[in-house]
């Protein structure tokens, strides 16, 4: 499992206890770490991650994150707050890559429970989703992000939207001759 940023509010904690829990390595990249020294990595924030299964492999850019995810059992989106988007799902679901998220914010809406991966509310699911990854279908998850969150897609939403105050302006001007 890969995890992205380091940072108490999106809950790395979380994914470092149940991939201990699991016997499985853990892989965690993106900014904020002050000190790495293998298995005792040190963030920005003062919290503290240890464990032999742990890796911080530091920032990565574009094509390495998305070597990363696409190659992992899953990735971890733990977020302790109101995640208002979480771009990090939507990249790995991009990849076929199943999720493991927090069961609010906007995963409730951007990810699937059982199709594009899994949502949980306590250690001990996000343990067990965790070790159920490998059911859910590569492709499957890669159709549904690029149906709902493609460039193609997203595009004509943020038109729609942006549009809206145009027609409520000239509808509503209308409305007053």
């Amino acid at each position: 499992p890969v995890t992205i940023r380091l940072i108490q509010r999106k809950g790395p904690e979380i994914a470092v206890e149940a991939t201990r829990r699991l016997g499985t390595k853990l892989i965690m990249a993106g900014q904020g770490v002050v000190e790495n020294t293998g298995n005792r990595i040190v963030a920005e924030d003062g919290m503290v991650y240890e464990g032999d299964h742990i890796e911080h492999i530091g920032h990565v850019g574009v094509e390495q994150r998305a070597e990363l995810m696409s190659k992992a059992k899953a990735v971890f989106v733990p977020t302790t707050y109101l995640e208002p988007f979480g771009g990090v799902s939507i990249e790995a679901m991009m990849c076929g890559t199943p999720v493991i998220a927090t069961d609010f914010g906007a995963f409730s809406e951007n990810v699937i429970h059982g199709i594009s991966g899994f949502r949980f509310r306590t250690i001990g699911e996000v343990t067990k989703y965790a070790s159920m990854s490998h059911t859910l279908i590569p492709s499957r998850i890669a159709m549904y992000a690029r149906k709902n969150f493609s460039t193609e897609v997203v595009k004509y939403k943020y038109d729609s939207y942006f549009e809206q105050p145009i027609d409520l302006y000239i509808g509503g001007y209308r409305d007053w001759e």
